[in-house]
């Protein structure tokens, strides 16, 4: 089994490919050179401009129709008896509590749909649950990477009746590729190219991506009983290389954690060998009670890295923080200056690792960023990143005196 000539194969073809894309500028894609390819409200914004009749693109409800089609599965019937012109698409309609649904279907006298856009944020309480008040005729589409379910949280006790689940990955890409084929698409650029570039972006976050440089590949592989082995024995370890490169990421960070912050106490639920509960967890020592602890956490668990705080009771279960905290809370007000988020129930604030101008590892959909994990100069920037973030974390933290954060105590 000749893994290292198999490897050159490959390497040779993907060199080549390379300079083709170099040449024909086949990597521009605008999502990610704005830095909004994972933005939800922009890439609502572009389905909601497709869909509506009224839209930019002024080719009336080809897209729309489409959409209920592929996308949302009504039985044509409901809609093909009416002016689909007439129905009104919105983005972020204002609903009670100053909520906002990322999408809102109106077609007058049928249906009104809500769908609800979810890339890497989180679940809200009673998200889906109070949404679909607000839906007529229809359920809630809940849309997702993958089309999993909402959380409990979000959903509470609607029924599979009441909340469909579809995903980027299949009904949003079946439809933009039936709106590639329409002639009105393919005959006016400016719109053909937007399609294009969505799809792309779209393949490229689930993971589908399927071009020359793969079906080479495959070719090269194919061509005998030997690279087939070599191929499959490769593949077969993929998931060890992967926790390797993630296990060396989380040792290197908690030995740099526990040097800069020796008063920091490692969590007793955690493995601090193979980091199997997707990252690691401290608790803040000077910061907590014998009812409240606030934790720092770092972790992938989906598929980038995201560090910030929660809080845990005496059981050690992280709870919804606005519960234990003082609404004033200084801590909260700073990191989100920073940056941070607090959007999360179970978490105070949280932030992903990295400068947003750059791509950064993605432990799922492996990108070019997780590739240069193996280079020592890009895994030492990475855990720099990290430490960055932490820091600002840290030095905020300790600029509160413990009185100033929990009620009750």
């Amino acid at each position: 089994m000749d893994v290292d000539k198999l490897l050159n194969q490959v390497k040779i073809i993907h060199r080549k490919h390379d300079e083709l894309d170099r040449i024909s500028g086949s990597h521009f894609n605008f999502f990610s050179a704005a830095s909004v390819s994972t933005n939800e409200l922009v890439i609502c914004s572009v389905i909601r401009e497709l869909i509506d009749p009224k839209g930019s693109h002024a080719q009336g409800s080809i897209y729309l129709k489409l959409f209920l089609k592929h996308v949302l599965q009504i039985d044509p019937k409901i809609y093909e008896a009416i002016d689909l012109n007439s129905v009104c698409v919105e983005r972020e309609r204002k609903i009670d509590n100053k909520r906002r649904i990322d999408l809102y279907i109106s077609i007058p006298g049928k249906m009104c749909i809500p769908i609800e856009a979810k890339i890497y944020a989180g679940d809200q309480k009673n998200q889906c649950y109070d949404y679909y008040k607000y839906a007529i005729n229809s359920p809630i589409y809940y849309l997702t990477l993958d089309g999993h379910e909402p959380s409990e949280y979000s959903r509470k006790d609607l029924t599979e009746n009441q909340i469909k689940l579809i995903s980027f990955k299949k009904e949003i890409l079946v439809w933009l590729e039936e709106c590639l084929k329409r002639p009105e698409t393919i005959r006016i650029t400016s719109i053909r190219e937007l399609i294009i570039q969505f799809i792309d972006l779209l393949q490229d976050l689930t993971g589908q991506v399927e071009d020359a440089l793969e079906r080479d590949i495959v070719e090269i592989i194919l061509k005998s009983r030997e690279n087939l082995e070599t191929a499959d024995q490769i593949a077969s370890i993929m998931k060890s290389i992967n926790d390797h490169i993630f296990n060396r990421y989380f040792h290197e960070l908690a030995r740099q954690i526990e040097s800069k912050y020796p008063f920091l106490v490692w969590h007793d639920d955690c493995d601090n060998v193979t980091y199997d509960k997707y990252g690691i967890y401290y608790i803040v020592k000077e910061l907590s009670t014998e009812k409240y602890k606030l934790a720092l956490q770092i972790q992938a668990e989906n598929d980038y890295v995201y560090a910030g705080f929660t809080i845990c009771d005496e059981d050690d279960c992280d709870i919804p923080w606005k519960k234990v905290v003082k609404r004033n809370f200084i801590l909260n007000d700073y990191l989100i200056k920073l940056g941070f988020e607090d959007d999360e129930p179970d978490w105070l604030a949280w932030k992903y690792i990295g400068d947003e101008t750059e791509e950064m590892p993605n432990f799922k959909y492996h990108n070019d960023a997780f590739y240069s994990m193996a280079e020592p100069e890009y895994f030492n920037h990475f855990i720099e990143e990290t430490m960055k973030v932490i820091d600002d974390l840290m030095s905020s933290a300790m600029q509160n005196r413990l009185e100033d954060i929990y009620l009750g105590v």
